[in-house]
C-alpha cells in the first residue's frame, strides 16, 4: 500500500522473493465505472530494479479511503449497470496495456445479496475482455461466508483469492483474526470444492485493539500491525500471551483515560502453524 511506508520498505526487502505484488493503486470513484487511481514511483522503481521483476496486479477495490469504509451500496450500482461494467472494463484494458500490468485482483466488499449474485458475471465479463491479451483476472472472495458465490466466482477468474483472516473484526465483538481450529476446518470446507489449481490462500498479519465499553468510553476498534500491537503491549507493561485454544496472541491493557482494551493480532508463529497446514 503506498500510504505506509513500512509496506515500501518490506517491498524493498523481499521484492526478489515474489512473483506476483497486488498494490492497491486502483479505487473505483464512482458507480460510473470511474477510477481514482493512485501514482507509486517509488513502488515502480523498486518493483523494476529486481533481479527477476514479479508481475503486477494491482487491486480494483471499492474502499474509501477518505471514511475507512467499503462502499457497498457504490460497488452494487456498478455491477447492476451493463453501461458502467463495461466502461470500467474498457478503462482496465487501456490501463493494463498502458502500465505493463499482468491483470488485476478485484476486491468489491460489502455487497448486497443483489451485488453478491451479480457479481461472477462481472468477473467473467472483465475475464473475456483481459484474457485475450494475456492477462489475468483474480478476486478475492471472504473465506467463512457460506452465502458468498465463492465457487462461481472462481469459475468466472483465473483464481480466486480466499481471505482467511477476520473471523473477529473491528466492527464486532473482540476475539482472534484467524484461531487455527477455524482456519483449518473452514479451509477443509473451502478446498473440498474449489479447485487447488486456481486458489490462493491469503494470510492475515495485523491485528486489532479494542476499546471496550466503559462508563465513559464507547465500543470501538482499530486496525493494528504486528509492531504497533507489540509497541502497544510494551508500552502499557501487558505480557502478551498465545490462546491455548485460539494460538492466537493476545493481551490487554488500560489506556491512559482509563479505558479497557483487548488486543488480538497475528504474527510469525500464527503464520507458520497455518502454511503448515
Amino acid at each position: 500500500v503506498s500510504w505506509d511506508e513500512s509496506s515500501r520498505e518490506s517491498l524493498a526487502d523481499h521484492v526478489d522473493q515474489l512473483d506476483v505484488v497486488s498494490p492497491q493503486w486502483i479505487a473505483l470513484a464512482g458507480s460510473d465505472g470511474s477510477l481514482a487511481i493512485t501514482s507509486d514511483p517509488q513502488a515502480r522503481a523498486i518493483i523494476a530494479a529486481a533481479k527477476h521483476p514479479p508481475s503486477i496486479l494491482p487491486g480494483v477495490f471499492n474502499y474509501n479511503s477518505a471514511t475507512r469504509a467499503w462502499n457497498g451500496p457504490m460497488a452494487d450500482a456498478l455491477l447492476a449497470n451493463r453501461k458502467a461494467r463495461g466502461d470500467l472494463i474498457a478503462r482496465l484494458v487501456t490501463e493494463a496495456q498502458k502500465r505493463g500490468y499482468a491483470g488485476f485482483v478485484f476486491d468489491f466488499e460489502d455487497l448486497s445479496e443483489a451485488g453478491a449474485r451479480a457479481y461472477p458475471s462481472f468477473i467473467a465479463q472483465a475475464r473475456a475482455a483481459l484474457k485475450p491479451l494475456g492477462r489475468e483476472v483474480w478476486v478475492t472472495t471472504p473465506f467463512a461466508d457460506d452465502s458468498f458465490p465463492i465457487k462461481p466466482l472462481q469459475q468466472a477468474a483465473d483464481a480466486v483469492v480466499l481471505m482467511a483472516y477476520d473471523q473477529h473484526w473491528g466492527g464486532g465483538e473482540p476475539g482472534p483474526a484467524a484461531a487455527q481450529d477455524w482456519f483449518e476446518t473452514t479451509l477443509a470446507k473451502r478446498m473440498a470444492t474449489l479447485d487447488p489449481a486456481k486458489t490462493i490462500l491469503a494470510l492475515g498479519a495485523y491485528g486489532y485493539d479494542w476499546t471496550l465499553k466503559g462508563p465513559k468510553t464507547k465500543a470501538a476498534a482499530e486496525t493494528i500491525l504486528f509492531n504497533e500491537a507489540t509497541q502497544k503491549a510494551h508500552d502499557a507493561d501487558a505480557q502478551v500471551e498465545m490462546d491455548e485454544n485460539a494460538l492466537n496472541p493476545t493481551f490487554g491493557y488500560q489506556d491512559d483515560a482509563g479505558a479497557k482494551h483487548v488486543v488480538w493480532f497475528l504474527d510469525a508463529p500464527t503464520l507458520f502453524n497455518q502454511i503448515k497446514v
